[in-house]
């Protein structure tokens, strides 16, 4: 009883995890994007 309910909250776990990654990934993509302007703007 107690692993389903452990197997339970680690799948919930990852469906939010993924949910944040999800928003996170284009995050830190346009932060590196707005760093390389950044970069090509100083030189």
């Amino acid at each position: 009883m107690h692993l389903r309910l452990f197997n339970y909250a680690v799948e919930m776990d990852y469906d939010c995890f993924r949910g944040i990654l999800s928003l996170v990934i284009p995050l830190l993509k346009r932060m590196e994007v707005d760093d390389d302007r950044y970069e090509q703007r100083q030189s």
